[in-house]
């Protein structure tokens, strides 16, 4: 009786092994298939620039993914997470043009575009540049710690350009940042495109 006890605890103690390493992989694998998306959706967007024509040769050095930033002046991303964490991302052009793809729990899902009034994009610059956004680290996390999801941001202003990963352990000022950042957005007027 004793031995068919343990004999149970030993096949639970497997089965919460099991099933923790399953929950882990289709994180690392979710997470691997955001950025995959995320990236082809840049080479896609870098195609249609240079159909247009309008891709400088500062631009052209650039790798894909950092020419659709290096044509934002703000961009933010949301990964995805176990839970209910909103993931998306949005690129706000020099123009006021405002590209969104809400992926998972947010109210706009698939792709938007809008436009936001040029003084609100520059006050909003202005604002984090206070803040002191260029002081920020490039990268908080933590990588012993699962299933958080991250947030990347980019501001290009006058010239000076930076993106910042926050994902643990994050400086309070990227979080203001970041609040500042989804304020603009989510008061921009989108029309859904796909």
């Amino acid at each position: 009786m004793i031995y068919r006890l343990q004999k149970i605890e030993i096949m639970k103690k497997i089965l919460y092994l099991l099933l923790a390493l399953s929950l882990v992989t289709v994180s690392c694998k979710a997470k691997k298939e955001a950025k995959e998306k995320a990236k082809q959706e840049a080479i896609t967007a870098v195609e249609k620039v240079k159909e247009k024509e309008e891709i400088t040769e500062e631009e052209a050095k650039l790798e894909p993914e950092d020419r659709v930033l290096g044509l934002s002046i703000i961009s933010i991303s949301k990964s995805v997470c176990f839970g209910s964490c909103p993931a998306y991302t949005a690129h706000i052009g020099k123009d006021g043009t405002l590209t969104y793809e809400g992926i998972r729990n947010v109210k706009n899902i698939g792709k938007y575009e809008g436009k936001i009034e040029l003084k609100k994009v520059f006050e909003t610059i202005e604002e984090v540049t206070n803040i002191g956004f260029f002081d920020l680290e490039g990268v908080y996390d933590n990588k012993n710690v699962t299933d958080l999801p991250s947030t990347t941001t980019y501001i290009n202003n006058k010239g000076k350009s930076k993106k910042v990963m926050c994902r643990y352990d994050c400086d309070d000022r990227i979080k203001k940042i970041n609040e500042l950042i989804e304020s603009l957005i989510n008061n921009a007027e989108m029309t859904r495109v796909k």
